[in-house]
């Protein structure tokens, strides 16, 4: 698990190609939650998503869209950047 959230943040804050989230047009909000921004609790059973769900990089207050994850599982299996994966991406512990 935490190599699955720091692949997130490295990837979102400073490593991720910038033509890897251009099709992300929500950035500040979840697609399913609720409060502010729909960032404050998850999302609630029977809630309605957002209707545009590939244009969010968050599903909920604590979750990556789907979207997103697809980004993190392929630099998770090969690794773009140092930041990515540490010691070693998934192709290469694939090889050995």
């Amino acid at each position: 698990m935490i190599l699955f959230f720091s692949l997130i943040f490295s990837s979102f804050d400073r490593s991720i190609d910038p033509s890897e989230l251009a099709g992300f047009t929500v950035t500040n909000a979840g697609c399913c939650g609720v409060g502010r921004n729909n960032g404050q609790v998850t999302c609630l059973p029977y809630q309605a998503p957002c209707a545009n769900r590939d244009q969010h990089i968050f599903w909920d207050a604590f979750h990556p869209s789907e979207a997103a994850n697809i980004i993190v599982g392929r630099r998770s299996y090969r690794a773009q950047s140092p930041n990515d994966v540490y010691p070693m991406d998934i192709s290469t512990l694939a090889s050995i």
